[in-house]
């Protein structure tokens, strides 16, 4: 699948941290629900994977965080984050289900837990 909106640097919703995916928008296979929270690194949203058939939260990095300078070294540190947090079980360390790339959107589906942030 291909992203059906993505997150632009110049657009208003980033620089004001509002969610720039809206409802119905896919990111590989995720549907976007609603945006849960934003902050310096990206986006959090509630989503649905319709191949499992549970909901998830999905991080979507700013793009701006994978300029062609930082880029991979920024994926590489998120990638190796999403293997240490895959390998443990905790009930205090989220399950992280999925980590990729989609036309440039780096992002992190992990299990998704109701409640305060």
């Amino acid at each position: 699948m291909e992203v059906t909106q993505t997150i632009n640097p110049s657009d208003d919703a980033v620089v004001e941290n509002r969610p720039a995916l809206p409802r119905g928008a896919t990111l590989d296979r995720y549907v976007v629900l609603q945006p849960l929270g934003a902050g310096g690194m990206g986006v959090v949203y509630s989503a649905f994977d319709p191949e499992l058939d549970r909901r998830v939260a999905l991080k979507v990095v700013h793009p701006q965080r994978l300029t062609a300078r930082s880029g991979r070294r920024t994926q590489r540190r998120l990638a190796r984050e999403a293997q240490a947090l895959a390998k443990l079980n905790h009930p205090n360390v989220l399950a992280v289900h999925d980590v990729g790339v989609v036309g440039g959107q780096l992002y992190v589906a992990t299990e998704l837990v109701d409640g305060a942030d």
